[in-house]
This record gives structure tokens, sequence and C-alpha cells, in this order.
């Protein structure tokens, strides 16, 4: 059992209190701390660390989605240790590669990096197409060249 002063109101107090008579009542309300409702969100039993372990196996553009469900994932997935390690691991890039000086961070260098890899790839696959070939009746002429003997 506790004492007299240890034990706290375990009521809601309501009071209302006119500032004067010619003006309309202000109601104040007294609530016990002891009521009041936690801010409870989806990871409430769950600290960040262990959320940022489970977005860490995420690669960019999920963690993109993930980021973009509710404030909480939001605020996690613009973790920049978060995205300096998805740089290293799918691009093998980090700041120290920059030729520059100032701070980067790692979102932005991931989306840099996968426009630079994607750029990459079409300046390969236009080279590709725009090989010059040999006329077909060229490559007819050599494949019958290859099939008949010498003359």
């Amino acid at each position: 059992m506790r004492d007299a002063d240890e034990v706290s109101s375990q009521a809601m107090v309501v009071y209302r209190s006119p500032v004067s008579y010619d003006a309309p009542l202000r109601s104040y309300y007294y609530v016990n701390p002891a009521y009041l409702t936690p801010n409870l969100h989806l990871f409430g039993a769950i600290n960040d660390q262990c959320i940022l372990g489970i977005l860490s196996f995420l690669d960019g553009t999920s963690l993109v989605t993930a980021g973009s469900s509710c404030r909480a994932l939001h605020a996690l997935s613009n973790n920049d240790n978060l995205w300096l390690s998805l740089c290293r691991e799918e691009w093998c890039v980090s700041p120290e590669h920059l030729a520059f000086a100032g701070r980067v961070e790692g979102k932005a260098l991931y989306r840099f990096a996968q426009q630079q890899l994607q750029r990459v790839a079409q300046d390969i696959l236009q080279a590709q197409l725009h090989v010059p070939s040999l006329p077909s009746h060229t490559v007819q002429a050599l494949t019958r060249s290859l099939f008949v003997g010498p003359p």
C-alpha cells in the first residue's frame, strides 16, 4: 500500500472557470498523465536499430518504397549510413571516390550512381546498335565461300 503522499488521483478532473461574466466560458481540462495514451505506431515495440537492420537488406528501389509507406519508416529510410552502405554494396562507390570535397548524402550518391550506370548501359546499347555491319550480299558470298571449296 502506498503512502498518502504518493497516491495520485485516478480520476479526470474537469474545471470550468469563467474569465469574466461577459466573455464566453472557457473550459480547462486537467488530465492525470497516467491516462494519456502513448503515441503508438506500427513499430512501437521495436527499436530503431532493429528496423535499420531490416532495412539494410533492401535494395534502393525497395528502400524508397518502404520509406513512402509511413512517417516512421520515412525518417528511418533517410538514414545516411544506410544509403552509403547501399552505395558501397551495389555500385562500389563511396564519397571518397568523388572529385569534390563537399559533403555528399548517401541517398543523393545512390541516385547519382544509378543514373550514371543507366547512362553507361544506354551508351553501350547504342554503340552496339550502330556498329557498321557488312552488306547482306557480302555476308552471303563469304558464307558460300566457306562451304564451297576453293575453285
